[in-house]
């Protein structure tokens, strides 16, 4: 499969980016009651040379469900305004070649230039080169990846459709006819996805967010036991991913002879 590189920045591990200068402070809602959330919470700090950020929001969790072709759940915590993210997804696919599910259970690390992701079935991990991010932040004169990303869109025929609360937050529903894909963005975080395939579909909904908490200790810490094996760039990670596990070993690191 052919990424649209608009795609490819909006699927590992969700690249749903942004920021701007709004002076202001407004009502987050969790599954609970609201919280109020300051501007000082929200707005990246102003630097001279501003560094890449993908939301508005300092830090926070979220928790989402998967629908569709592949279900389950994954909880998603963030720092740094969106440029270091850990990701805890547990889920099932549909298996095209046979009648059984497979199963995916990974730990999806970013931080920097790279993203680790790791089989938590076998503990083995792959680093996947993560440039890409930061060479897209370069064409926003503010390095804001939520301008990057909406200009793909609708360089791709996108538009948005409406406003519409997702998990207790306002977001714009995006929706992109190239890829027959619509996005509920709330400052430049992903709440929920909807794709069309040919005969399923794949929905990512956000159940449940909190900016107000404290991140848990050492959350941004992978196992002491993961073995990490290099090179990979993050292109070739999601086709391999799009490839039913009999086609693909990204994470059997094996030697050939043993195989």
């Amino acid at each position: 499969m052919d990424w649209p590189k608009g795609i490819l920045l909006c699927l590992i591990p969700a690249f749903h980016f942004s920021c701007s200068n709004q002076q202001e402070s407004e009502s987050f809602q969790t599954s609970g009651a609201p919280i109020e959330v300051t501007q000082a919470e929200t707005d990246p700090p102003i630097d001279s040379v501003r560094k890449p950020v993908r939301y508005k929001v300092k830090e926070g969790h979220i928790s989402y469900t998967y629908d569709g072709i592949q279900r389950g759940t994954e909880e998603v915590y963030f720092a740094d305004y969106g440029m270091v993210e850990i990701k805890f997804t547990e889920t099932v696919r549909d298996n095209p070649f046979s009648a059984s599910e497979e199963k995916i259970s990974l730990i999806t690390y970013m931080k920097d230039s790279a993203i680790f992701v790791v089989d938590l079935s076998t503990m083995n991990a792959r680093k996947i080169d993560n440039t890409l991010l930061f060479e897209s932040a370069e064409e926003s004169a503010t390095r804001d990846l939520n301008e990057v990303a909406e200009s793909m869109y609708l360089d791709r025929g996108g538009f948005i459709e409406g406003k519409e609360a997702i998990a207790g937050v306002p977001c714009d529903r995006w929706f992109i006819e190239s890829t027959k894909t619509r996005e509920w963005r709330h400052k430049g975080m992903m709440m929920k996805t909807m794709i069309e395939l040919p005969r399923n579909f794949v929905k990512v909904e956000a159940i449940a967010i909190d900016t107000i908490s404290d991140l848990p200790e050492n959350i941004f810490e992978l196992p002491e036991n993961v073995s990490i094996q290099d090179g990979m760039s993050m292109k070739q990670w999601i086709e391999e991913l799009s490839k039913p596990v009999e086609r693909r070993q990204v994470f059997d690191v094996r030697p050939q002879k043993e195989r």
